[in-house]
């Protein structure tokens, strides 16, 4: 049997591949179809892709590979670079990005961004712009999910208004805006981010509106770069994703993330240490037992296991490792409150340069 040649140059790449943690919904079934047209059972992978085809009539990305395939086997020739006038470049990125292998998954890797996690959030979303996926991770670190992503038309690195690039960098999730308040362009719901936060703002960048949201009901996904600077999912995605959101859950977004073999999150005593210098009235109320002025989650803990009872604290660097921000809960009196702390590295040491209470 004479070799059967894809259009997709990407297909070689990713077929052998396993997708553990994916959208099942659409990725599985594109999976199996291109592997069995590469495995040259050609009606058996068509008919797969046409079954997704007809279930997601909106799903682009599947329509363009039906498509492709079906003019292959009808004997259409594409042009040296195996693609097509009807297939954009485009689209090719979202199929490698949703097919390719994912050496985050293959090799059970962790963010390095997260230095420290208390148990203030159950999970952290992770934004690989160099991959177009997004991680959640659950407060041990434990990889649950992730999903093909969209960011912004104009790539990664926003510096001012209307660039339309998507933000480097750590962020918490403010709220959840139900779709039908809001133009049809988000989806199904949108979770604005607190761009720009304060490090943003001390480096002069400006903007506003960066939302993790859905898509369009004309699309079930959008090409990787195709927002205004948002974060976009497909509807079902970000159906899945509200289980893990809560308010204030952090995003961290890199291009690419920094990724490790070792799970660091819960081993920092060192960082524990600065943050004790750092915020020295919370040792010394915890030093003169003062109910007033002591973190909601360890106010009945005695001084000798301060450090390892800091259960809502969280340590989290920011872009290039030139900040961290720190989170945790104050009580005063009957009130507690979150404490939002950005802290640089400076020539004497670290350094608190912003401080919030939300």
């Amino acid at each position: 049997m004479s070799v059967f040649k894809i259009s997709f140059f990407v297909l070689l790449v990713v077929a052998n591949g396993a997708v553990v943690v994916a959208n099942t919904l659409v990725e599985d079934p594109l999976k199996k179809g291109i592997s069995a047209v590469v495995a040259q059972n050609v009606d058996q992978g068509i008919n797969q892709i046409d079954e997704l085809a007809k279930k997601y009539p909106n799903f682009k990305l599947a329509q363009y590979v039906k498509a492709d395939l079906l003019s292959y086997r009808s004997g259409f020739h594409f042009n040296k670079n195996f693609k097509n006038n009807f297939i954009s470049s485009a689209v090719y990125g979202e199929l490698e990005a949703r097919l390719k292998d994912d050496d985050v998954v293959k090799q059970n890797l962790y963010p390095s961004e997260v230095v420290y996690l208390g148990q203030q959030y159950a999970h952290v979303l992770v934004a690989d712009i160099s991959r177009s996926r997004l991680y959640v991770y659950d407060n041990k670190l434990t990889l649950v999910n992730s999903f093909y992503m969209s960011i912004g038309r104009a790539g990664a690195g926003k510096q001012k208004k209307n660039d339309g690039k998507t933000p480097l960098g750590t962020y918490f999730i403010d709220k959840r805006i139900d779709g039908e308040l809001l133009p049809d362009k988000y989806g199904d719901a949108a979770y604005p981010l607190n761009y720009p936060n304060a490090w943003d703002k001390i480096k002069g960048k400006t903007g506003h509106g960066i939302w993790l949201h859905g898509t369009a009901k004309a699309s079930y996904s959008r090409v990787p770069n195709a927002t205004e600077g948002c974060i976009s999912l497909a509807n079902d995605d970000l159906k899945v994703i509200e289980q893990y959101i809560s308010q204030n859950t952090p995003i961290i977004i890199g291009n690419p993330v920094k990724w490790s073999s070792n799970r660091v999150a819960f081993n920092n005593a060192a960082f524990i240490k600065e943050f004790k210098v750092l915020n020295k009235d919370i040792n010394k109320s915890v030093e003169n037992h003062d109910p007033k002025i002591i973190p909601a989650a360890i106010a009945a803990v005695k001084k000798e296991v301060f450090n390892d009872q800091l259960n809502n604290l969280s340590l989290i660097n920011g872009p290039e490792n030139e900040m961290i921000i720190a989170t945790f809960l104050e009580q005063l009196e009957d009130k507690v409150t979150r404490v939002e702390q950005y802290w640089k590295n400076t020539e004497k040491g670290w350094a608190v340069v912003s401080e919030s209470r939300i």
